[in-house]
């Protein structure tokens, strides 16, 4: 509802009775993004003077070190649990739309199972898509989402 995309980084369900079961809720651009393995690099570019130099691959990241953090306890043998916010803060801005987000993008089983069906039925991968959203509005699957579940 807020366009802000929140994931489990650490869930402990406590072991026998040793710790209370606690779950760690971050955004999903906490962190930041690690270089490869070794300081080699990967990819050979020439400069201005035409001398070839080695220099790391051109990436692209999501991760850029926001601090939101959010942390849940249970306090109790039953289902209730105490959510704390660490840290409230968003160092980035909020997304307008929610297109692009792998997070967003999954589909649900129901439509999983749907969407295998309508692809036996032999229904263009387009109309699909027009289907699962027409049943939920906020579906933001896009056409290389229902490519992938099909292979």
């Amino acid at each position: 509802m807020n366009n802000i995309i929140i994931v489990i980084r650490r869930s402990d369900y406590g072991g026998e009775g040793k710790r209370r079961p606690q779950v760690i809720l971050a955004c999903e651009r906490i962190g930041n993004y690690k270089s490869c393995k070794s300081s080699e690099t990967t990819d050979v570019r020439s400069d201005a003077n035409d001398d070839t130099k080695k220099c790391a691959r051109d990436t692209g990241t999501k991760k850029c070190g926001c601090q939101f953090l959010l942390k849940g306890v249970n306090i109790g043998d039953e289902d209730d649990w105490n959510l704390e916010v660490v840290c409230g803060v968003h160092n980035h801005p909020i997304s307008k739309y929610l297109q692009g987000h792998s997070f967003v993008r999954r589909l649900s089983e129901e439509e999983n199972a749907m969407l295998m069906d309508m692809y036996k039925s032999l229904v263009k991968p387009k109309d699909i898509l027009v289907t699962l959203k027409d049943r939920n509005a906020m579906n933001v699957s896009t056409m290389k989402t229902i490519y992938n579940a099909r292979i």
